[in-house]
């Protein structure tokens, strides 16, 4: 029983060991990168390019490039090196002799047995002639005011108040003596002068009638 114990511990820690001795040789051996530039990073000039080639077996890498918008575009060479090198620079392009537009660039290492390990980076904007795009968000656009439409402020000038406002407190002002008012005497006066001259011309009237009727 301890012996058939043992032997599972023993084939258990073999079998761990195997896995992590494989597992770290396949993350050295796939240890290629390229650190500048970067997906989407705008170059001009002489640009410098920076990566690790130092995996096992290392035979000899390369580097090139091709315009990325043309479908099967031709690789062309960059440099090539038989020295693995580790974070350190690859080669230098010279990019003021090609036209400005969207390139890609390709790493290619070759290690013993012929096999061939390759990283490719997108999208690096060669502007040389050409203006360099920025990230930042465009401005806000704002109404344009036509300054002809504009005309000048009116000015309200407050002077100081009339008399004729009346205010609190003030003591309201007569106003002058009709000429023309009637008074109580005189319109009695008229009255009984009316009535008189109507009560004579009844009595003419009936005194014609009669004077009429008899003749």
């Amino acid at each position: 029983m301890l012996n058939y114990n043992a032997m599972v511990a023993r084939l258990l820690m073999l079998t761990m060991f195997i896995s992590l001795a494989g597992f770290g040789s396949s993350i050295k051996q796939d240890n290629i990168a390229i650190l500048a530039p970067l997906d989407g990073e705008a170059v001009q000039g002489v640009v410098v390019i920076v990566g690790t080639t130092d995996i096992p077996g290392f035979q000899s890498a390369d580097l090139s490039f091709s315009y990325q918008k043309q479908e099967g575009a031709s690789w062309f060479p960059i440099a090539q090196s038989n020295k693995p090198v580790q974070n350190d620079v690859l080669a230098k392009w010279e990019t003021n002799t090609i036209a400005d537009g969207i390139y890609s660039i390709r790493l290619q290492v070759f290690v013993t047995g012929g096999e061939v390990r390759a990283i490719v980076v997108k999208n690096i904007r060669v502007r040389n002639y050409t203006p360099i795009e920025t990230n930042t968000p465009a401005p806000t656009v704002k109404p344009t005011i036509d300054q002809r439409t504009l005309t000048a402020p009116v000015q309200v000038l407050i002077t100081s108040t009339p008399e004729s406002i009346w205010k609190p407190g003030n003591t309201p002002t007569n106003l002058p003596k009709n000429p023309l008012q009637i008074n109580e005497p005189i319109i009695v006066s008229y009255l009984a002068v009316g009535a008189g001259a109507v009560i004579s011309g009844l009595l003419l009237i009936g005194f014609l009638k009669s004077r009429r009727s008899r003749s």
